[in-house]
């Protein structure tokens, strides 16, 4: 339930932008297995920490901004944390 919403929240978007935020909602979805949403942030920001890549970090930082904003919750450590790490 949550993948389709998130999914029709991005229609504006090009096809491959789309395709990135899905697989980067597949892989923290996967690792997490629950939804994002009921996922504390504490421990999303400790995931997307434990990356190598940047592109990676940011891609799972934006797309769990995105849900988390779009189901209403609080995302102010989570806009602190990319505000450090630019």
């Amino acid at each position: 339930m949550e993948l389709e919403k998130y999914t029709a929240s991005l229609q504006d978007k090009s096809k491959n932008t789309i395709r990135t935020y899905v697989s980067n909602y597949s892989r923290m979805r996967k690792h997490f297995d629950k939804d994002i949403v009921d996922v504390p942030n504490e421990e999303l920001l400790e995931h997307i920490d434990a990356q190598t890549s940047s592109n990676t970090k940011n891609g799972f930082l934006t797309m769990c901004i995105q849900v988390k904003r779009m189901n209403g919750m609080n995302i102010t450590d989570l806009i602190d944390y990319r505000e450090i790490n630019r």
